[in-house]
């Protein structure tokens, strides 16, 4: 079991369009991010998303690319709400999972999930990053990062 945590691509300035949606560049960061999930095989049960529209369209990207069951709005992964709390529901799921949200809560719960502190933000995620997370084996009710995509890592500059 397996759990990744995805933020959503860059989105529009509020003052374009008010939802928010993904920018061309955005797309352009989650496709990246969804071309490598594919190529190392990530399958998942569910793919939660916050609900609000650039995470929404952040876990469609990666729904047409990625083996899943379910597509699934989850208010609970909205960026003022208590990672702590989604922690606690994710460890009672016995599958691998993504979640598409937003910071500071991704970062805090990726954070916590390390440390099972409430005040160790020591995880940035930056727009359209990925982290897979795997069962400690050496600490019980502690997770381990595995790996860490960032998409602009993965884009390579034209003509060269």
């Amino acid at each position: 079991m397996n759990i990744y945590l995805v933020r959503h691509g860059d989105a529009v300035d509020a003052s374009e369009n008010p939802q928010r949606p993904l920018s061309p560049l955005g797309e352009q960061q989650i496709e990246l991010i969804a071309q490598q999930l594919k190529i190392a095989d990530v399958q998942v049960d569910t793919i939660f998303h916050s609900g609000i529209l650039r995470a929404k369209q952040t876990a469609e990207i990666l729904a047409q690319r990625l083996p899943h069951k379910n597509i699934v709005a989850w208010a609970m992964l909205a960026p003022d709400q208590s990672f702590s709390l989604v922690f606690d529901e994710l460890v009672k799921i016995k599958t691998s999972v993504m979640l598409v949200g937003h910071q500071p809560m991704l970062g805090m719960l990726a954070s916590y999930m390390m440390t099972k502190r409430s005040n160790s933000p020591i995880v940035n995620i930056d727009k359209g990053d990925a982290l897979c997370f795997s069962p400690s084996k050496f600490k019980n009710e502690l997770w381990m990062l595995d790996w860490m995509l960032k998409p602009s890592l993965l884009a390579y500059p034209s003509g060269g």
